[in-house]
């Protein structure tokens, strides 16, 4: 019962054209009826002269007696026929004698006592609008008189001859109508199945019989939206199951040796052995503890939703980061400096902006090598731009292209890192709506690495 009083498309279309009746009914109906206002006086003046037409001067009051009679009788015949309740009748005046009372009164208007009317076009009738129209010749005066029905009558008039069309043209409209609706909707039928009946893991394009199905322009922003997030999850999941490779893979190293070294120093037979041991331990779990640190902080960028920025002092903000990293540079010999305004005020997520400046800088010091420097530059622009560039021996071109890719790695293999810090930052640059752009060399002597962090305008 419940499905059935839900949203129907075809339920809208049926209470739709219910409604677009009944305002076409009503718009009619005024139609009709200010038509009606607009024309019966007009048609009350068009009587009165034609049957004037039909009295010459020469005639005898009986002859002018009989024809506007059976005009009149045949006058109120049409009427009744016609389903009207009409007052109308005619009053026939002999100008050659103007003080003699009229030849001819309606049976009609003999009735309506309550009548006044003068010669000169007024008519008055408690309750009721009442039409007086006259013309005369030399020897005839005709008057017309019409008590018009009630507005109520006339609507009600309009109603019994409108109604029958309406309810004859609304299964003609509804029919072929409900007939499209349903015949384009079957095409969203159709794909519903092949959707439901898929596996999850099944992202293959729509077959070519439902693509043919969807043809129809109104559906095409539907369809490429569809075939669009099918192919990005297909990306998606080529992407996360070779992470997950890749994971495994950077993962086994770092496990076989704490487990390698664990066999050493249980087997160990010198204190040195023993000590040697422990620091290879040590430096294994140190490497795999990273590598899950950067997975981590990796899966929280693409997964978090977006956050409230932050107000903070990036200049400030920069000398704490640097800071924090100043015992490992001076362990690498790398000489660290900050280049920025005093203050500059900034909106941000710090945490995200943390993941780009500490990985930025981390890998400058495990790769510029002893001796290099490392400057962090802040230029307010417009637009906004912060520069991490070191002196190092940079990033060969070849290189360059897959360097953002997830455990890429510099070429100096001594270097203990995870190839995932340039894919955080990467990470992290999309999600606050930054530019990143890599130059190196970027020195004259064809030395340095320099990375571009520029801000929206």
């Amino acid at each position: 019962m419940r499905a059935w009083m839900g949203p129907s498309i075809s339920r809208r279309l049926l209470g739709s054209l219910l409604l677009a009746f009944v305002l076409v009914w009503g718009a009619l109906l005024l139609l009709y009826w200010q038509r009606w206002l607009q024309g019966r006086e007009a048609r009350v003046q068009e009587t009165v002269e034609q049957v004037l037409a039909l009295l010459t001067p020469d005639q005898t009051p009986a002859e002018a007696l009989l024809r506007v009679q059976t005009v009149d009788e045949w006058s109120a015949i049409g009427l009744r026929q016609a389903g009207q309740g009409t007052v109308a009748g005619f009053i026939l005046r002999d100008l050659s004698r103007p003080d003699a009372a009229p030849i001819y009164v309606a049976a009609g208007l003999r009735e309506q006592t309550a009548l006044r009317w003068t010669l000169a076009g007024a008519c008055e009738l408690p309750g009721r609008d009442c039409i007086h129209r006259q013309a005369h010749n030399t020897r005839w005066a005709l008057h017309r008189i019409s008590l018009p029905m009630r507005n109520s009558e006339v609507f009600a008039g309009i109603h019994a001859a409108l109604l029958p069309l309406l309810l004859l043209a609304f299964p003609l409209v509804f029919l072929p109508l409900g007939l499209a609706v349903w015949r384009g909707l079957a095409p969203l039928n159709r794909l519903g199945t092949e959707l439901a009946r898929r596996q999850p893991q099944d992202l293959a394009p729509l077959p070519e019989p439902i693509l043919r199905d969807l043809r129809y322009r109104e559906m095409q922003p539907l369809l490429h939206a569809l075939q669009g997030l099918m192919q990005r999850l297909r990306g998606h999941l080529a992407r996360e199951r070779a992470f997950v490779e890749d994971a495994a893979h950077e993962l086994r190293t770092p496990m076989a040796r704490i487990s390698a070294q664990a066999h050493v120093l249980r087997m160990a037979g010198s204190d040195e052995a023993r000590e040697q041991a422990s620091r290879q331990l040590e430096a294994g779990v140190a490497r795999a503890s990273h590598v899950v640190e950067q997975l981590l902080a990796l899966a929280r960028l693409e997964a978090a939703a977006p956050t409230t920025l932050q107000s903070l002092d990036l200049a400030e903000w920069l000398r704490e980061q640097l800071a924090a990293q100043l015992p490992a540079a001076e362990t690498a010999g790398i000489e660290l400096s900050l280049d920025a305004p005093e203050r500059w005020p900034l909106q941000t997520e710090p945490q995200a902006l943390a993941s780009i400046v500490g990985n930025l800088v981390e890998n400058a010091i495990r790769y510029a090598g002893a001796g290099a420097e490392l400057v962090l530059q802040l230029h307010p622009g417009p637009p906004l731009e912060l520069w991490v560039q070191d002196n190092g021996p940079g990033i060969a071109p070849e290189a360059q292209e897959k360097i953002f890719e997830r455990f890429q790695r510099g070429e100096q293999r001594g270097a203990d890192g995870s190839g995932l810090g340039l894919a955080i930052v990467q990470q992290a640059c999309e999600r606050l709506g930054l530019r990143l752009v890599l130059e190196s060399p970027c020195l004259e002597n064809g030395r340095g690495c320099r990375f571009r962090l520029i801000w929206p305008p």
